[in-house]
């Protein structure tokens, strides 16, 4: 059996063709796929950074149990978020306290918390705000305002602090 050497070039060149065709076309879709991959990622991490990232600063009290508290404003109660090291500071109205926190997409849990003790009058409010700081179990965020939840119910809301 004699095979035509001429014929056989031209079907190995067509091969090779093919072949270097679908090389291009698998790079191509290759790198689609880790583009892809890449966005997908970048906006999966988008919503708990953005998240933490609008959280972290310094917030000022709005109402606690769904009523609003209206201060003085050198005794507004304050909570400050220091992101790098998972702390709170804040202002009770009339003691300072401090303590730890921790997100989890849209969960938060204040931990070792604790306060100065120093004697004011009329520290119903701050008392309040002591005690519900340590059953928030969820937050929300809309618009520069900060909602923490306990058991499903808005305990606290902030407004942002712009300075």
């Amino acid at each position: 059996m004699r095979y035509n050497s001429a014929l056989i070039r031209a079907a190995v060149r067509r091969n090779i063709k093919y072949i270097k065709q679908i090389q291009k076309e698998m790079r191509t879709h290759v790198s689609l796929a880790i583009i892809f991959t890449i966005c997908l990622q970048s906006c999966t991490g988008s919503y708990e950074s953005g998240e933490e990232m609008i959280l972290s600063g310094l917030w000022y009290i709005d109402s606690l149990n769904g009523q609003k508290i209206l201060l003085p404003e050198n005794r507004n109660i304050s909570l400050e978020f220091d992101k790098p090291k998972g702390k709170i500071y804040g202002f009770a109205g009339c003691n300072r306290y401090f303590g730890k926190y921790s997100t989890d997409r849209n969960k938060i849990k204040f931990s070792e918390l604790a306060a100065t003790n120093a004697y004011c009058e009329n520290q119903d409010i701050e008392n309040i705000f002591v005690k519900l700081l340590p059953q928030a179990e969820e937050f929300r965020l809309s618009s520069g305002v900060l909602r923490i939840y306990s058991s499903g119910k808005v305990i606290m809301v902030f407004n942002k602090a712009y300075r």
